[in-house]
């Protein structure tokens, strides 16, 4: 069984979540003697530590050309492949090509697309027309949260017999080292910390504004690529203002990413739209506190039992009573590293590969 997957950045992972989930799940394949291909963008180096693993470079990147990006994508990988599994909608325009040659098409949805308000609304109409297309002419769709599940079965009630709800997952921490944080210039328990990519529907905004309204001594450390978008170049401005926020680039070594999420008083996970988030995940295994954006897709994961907020004022609120409530933050804790123990890659990789045997199995009979 040879299986593609296509629509992220690439590996090795360093952009986001979708690019974790390939190479953990490219990882699964090989070591279950599955040759799998990895189609990267043209900017993303090719790097294999497996013979089981070939990693191919588009002629496009991504983020600059998207639907040209995914139709590469798919012509790469279409050749000689028995399943596609495609990260995002984005390739669902060209898939009648790729479907000729026999592959069978299994689409990861991502979260709400649609609603992300980086997207104009020229983009966010081309890609509520791009999850039809995905609807109809995928064999498989996958979401990652119930959430996400109950949104795509409502818009498209005719294909919900495709849909299957597969969360993603998290891998066990490193080691602490306080090392990590003296480069840092920090201290266990004295910073709040949030993980993110500049763009709005991530609530940096809120989070900054909050450590204005802040009263107390602790830090605020905020990681994000910084990238020149006018989004980005207005965080950076305000966080320039502030000698309590503490902004660096973005962090890709787990053992630093780790130690960070371990150090910290409280997370901050202000994603307001899409699934099962891996920064979310990742947080609740360091056995973070978290303090998250109010929605159904971070209630879900939490298990509702973490702390919300809807506005820059609630989380102002409630990051200056956490530190009279030390008792409140070790029971969050507690029950943070309960929920992430229900989302683990092996779980995730079985219903993977059962859904993979399954299509291959259909494949050869037709």
């Amino acid at each position: 069984m040879r299986i593609s997957i296509i629509g992220t950045h690439g590996i090795p992972a360093n952009y986001g979540g979708f690019e974790t989930f390939a190479e953990q799940l490219a990882n699964a394949c090989a070591q279950n003697d599955i040759k799998v291909r990895v189609i990267n963008e043209k900017d993303n180096p090719t790097i294999s530590t497996n013979k089981n693993i070939e990693v191919v470079k588009s002629e496009f990147n991504k983020s600059e050309e998207p639907l040209k990006f995914y139709k590469d994508s798919l012509k790469l990988a279409a050749a000689d492949s028995d399943i596609i599994l495609a990260c995002g909608v984005g390739g669902s325009l060209y898939y009648s090509e790729a479907k000729k040659l026999g592959v069978r098409i299994i689409t990861c949805v991502d979260g709400m697309e649609h609603k992300r308000d980086r997207y104009s609304f020229l983009q966010r109409v081309g890609i509520y027309f791009l999850q039809k297309f995905a609807a109809i002419r995928s064999d498989r769709l996958i979401a990652d949260s119930h959430g996400v599940e109950r949104y795509w079965k409502k818009r498209f009630p005719k294909q919900k017999w495709k849909l299957k709800m597969i969360a993603y997952g998290t891998q066990d921490c490193e080691t602490f080292d306080q090392s990590i944080l003296d480069k840092f210039g920090l201290k266990r328990d004295e910073y709040f910390l949030k993980i993110a990519r500049f763009v709005p529907e991530n609530n940096i905004h809120e989070y900054v504004g909050a450590a204005t309204d802040y009263v107390g001594s602790k830090k605020f450390v905020l990681v994000g690529k910084l990238e020149d978008t006018s989004y980005g170049k207005i965080i950076r401005e305000l966080c320039e203002k502030h000698d309590k926020i503490i902004l660096t680039d973005a962090i890709y070594d787990k053992k630093i990413l780790d130690t960070l999420r371990q150090g910290c008083f409280a997370y901050v996970h202000g994603h307001s739209v899409g699934g099962t988030n891996p920064s979310l995940l990742e947080a609740m295994k360091a056995g973070c506190a978290c303090i998250c954006h109010d929605n159904e897709f971070n209630r879900e994961v939490t298990r509702n039992d973490q702390l919300y907020f809807d506005s820059w004022d609630d989380l102002s609120i409630i990051l200056n009573l956490l530190e009279q409530k030390k008792a409140d933050i070790n029971d969050l804790r507690k029950k943070a590293g309960r929920a992430a123990n229900n989302y683990t890659w092996d779980r995730i990789f079985a219903a993977y590969f059962e859904m993979f045997s399954k299509l291959h199995r259909k494949k050869s009979i037709i």
